[in-house]
């Protein structure tokens, strides 16, 4: 098994080393530099030399991966639990939980924009306080209602 992983990792590092040689980075700058310039609407400044936007990106990818990397690596070796323990409530919380409370609040912001001035909600962050609220009230309510009719037996 350690003969495997020895393997894979110089297999890792073998095509790190020949995907950052050469021209590979400064071509994702060239990308990124492309899309600015059409997003500025100076591709064609750009294009002659008299505009040069930049080549570093807010949103590129692989500003994602050096932030998630490095957490994900000490979530592995730090988090206590297995990841046969943890990952399928993580995902049913943030799918179905959370997707919950973000259609809520959409609901409330949008109920405030039909209602006009008898329902205001000042902001999606509020819209998300309110929907909170009113899942925790949902949930009380189902409790005492569970609680009122099962007891008919």
């Amino acid at each position: 098994m350690n003969a495997l992983a020895l393997v894979a990792y110089l297999l890792t590092v073998g095509l790190l080393a020949w995907l950052l040689r050469g021209r590979t980075l400064y071509l994702h700058g060239a990308e990124h530099r492309a899309i600015a310039a059409a997003e500025a609407g100076r591709l064609s400044d750009t294009w002659d030399g008299a505009a040069a936007p930049s080549r570093f990106s807010l949103r590129c990818g692989t500003n994602f991966v050096a932030l998630v990397l490095p957490v994900s690596l000490l979530a592995d070796r730090l988090w206590p639990f297995a990841p046969t323990l943890w990952t399928p409530v993580l995902v049913a919380l943030l799918t179905l939980g959370l997707f919950l409370f973000v259609i809520n609040a959409l609901m409330f912001w949008a109920a405030a924009g039909v209602l006009g001035e008898g329902f205001r909600v000042a902001g999606f962050g509020a819209a998300l306080i309110g929907s909170l609220i009113y899942s925790l009230c949902g949930m009380v309510i189902d409790v005492a209602m569970e609680r009122l009719f099962d007891n008919r037996d």
